[in-house]
């Protein structure tokens, strides 16, 4: 009788890789398990596990670098984990997080997305440089040559800052000039687009402005968004601007005349009803469109519909009315092949309007998604093939 430590590697990888992600889309609690069943999975659970970090206090941080030793001559799998390491969330609160920060992203060689929250600023030249660990508690790594050994590649960064002022993050573009997908919470946004050069190029394809950091007027906000997107290099295929502060069309309205007929994917906020989307009419390519609300009539009026493959709308209060108005508009975008509708709180006959929904949509072969919370839409900054970003095996979950 053939037992499961006979089954042919890539059946095993393929049923890995089903479980890992658990019906709520999340890495599933139980995954670490599979390493346990033999040695011939070990390696391979292992890397699963190791691809998505979060480390939010020291204790946990010095067993991470203990697991994941660069160039052990004693065992070859530590540094064969750290190299797995693809996703890496880290909270900045202690002075001693503070220090071992520089040696964590030198564990993790091949690491493309950090997700930091900072309370405590970090030192550019730490950071640069490190220091020879020296600490009672550092003293087992002090063979590692770690000034030797280069800051990984970032390509997508997620920053929420609890400071006033910050150097890490004035110097962000020339720590990381690889950066190609950014989202700025906090007084983030402020500190990097004050910081950045007007000379000075990046490679953004994607600028997302997370909750709490544009709590300015209008002209201003717009002067700052401005100089973060002439900066790139690249054409912006994503902007997500559900972060402003009580928004007004006059905020992006230079940005979405500039950029428009760039972006894939355009993510809003809730506007003043009363406001003119007539620059809407720029986005000729949109292949995602996200809001934060019910899509009014100025916005269905303008927006080009043809492309889009994807439509997200947040609605708490439907009528029969706008559901109705809704789907008579979603039936005007010929491409659309996913639409979601996320929820929040109690709905009165929240599966009269579901049913509706879904019945429209196997009528045209369309997949429906509800969420019930817009926090389960996290997904990794990685460049997506297609809209909706497909769920992959390392999504950041706060």
């Amino acid at each position: 009788m053939s037992t499961v430590q006979q089954l042919p590697l890539e059946l095993v990888l393929e049923i890995m890789l089903y479980v890992f992600i658990d019906a709520q889309g999340k890495p599933h609690k139980q995954f670490q398990h599979f390493s346990l069943v033999c040695r011939a999975w070990t390696p391979y659970a292992q890397r699963l596990l190791f691809r998505n970090i979060r480390l939010h206090d020291p204790m946990k941080v010095y067993g991470f670098l203990r697991a994941t030793l660069p160039s052990s001559e004693k065992d070859s799998s530590t540094e064969r984990l750290g190299n797995a390491v693809r996703s890496l969330e880290i909270t900045v609160l202690s002075k001693e997080m503070q220090s071992l920060f520089p040696y964590v992203l030198r564990h993790c060689p091949k690491l493309h997305e950090l997700n930091i929250l900072l309370y405590s600023d970090i030192g550019v030249m730490t950071l640069l440089q490190p220091p020879k660990p020296s600490t009672k508690d550092m003293q087992e790594f002090e063979s590692v040559s770690y000034a030797s050994i280069q800051l990984p590649q970032i390509q997508a960064i997620r920053i929420d800052v609890k400071l006033d002022n910050s150097v890490f993050l004035s110097q962000l573009f020339r720590i990381w000039p690889s950066i190609r997908h950014l989202i700025l919470q906090g007084s983030a946004f402020i500190a990097v687009a004050q910081s950045l050069q007007n000379t000075e190029s990046t490679h953004l394809v994607e600028l997302n402005l997370g909750k709490g950091n544009t709590r300015m007027l209008a002209p201003v906000f717009s002067t700052l968004l401005m100089k973060l997107l002439n900066s790139s290099l690249e054409p912006i295929r994503i902007l997500d601007l559900r972060g402003m502060f009580r928004p007004t069309v006059e905020g992006i309205e230079q940005a979405i005349t500039k950029f428009g007929r760039q972006l894939r994917s355009l993510r809003l906020p809730v506007f003043d009803p009363r406001a003119d989307f007539r620059v809407l009419q720029n986005c000729t390519s949109l292949e995602e469109l996200i809001i934060d609300g019910y899509p009014r009539e100025n916005v269905r009026e303008y927006m080009p519909l043809g492309n889009i493959k994807h439509f997200q709308f947040l609605s708490t209060s439907p009528s029969i009315a706008n559901m109705a108005t809704l789907i008579k508009w979603v039936g005007q975008m010929p491409l659309l092949a996913v639409l979601t509708w996320v929820t929040r709180g109690n709905i009165y006959k929240i599966d009269a309007f579901l049913n509706r929904l879904r019945t429209f949509c196997a009528g045209r072969s369309i997949q429906f998604r509800h969420i019930t919370s817009a926090e389960d839409l996290q997904e990794e900054l990685i460049e997506p093939p297609s809209f909706p970003r497909e769920q992959l095996m390392t999504p950041v979950w706060r």
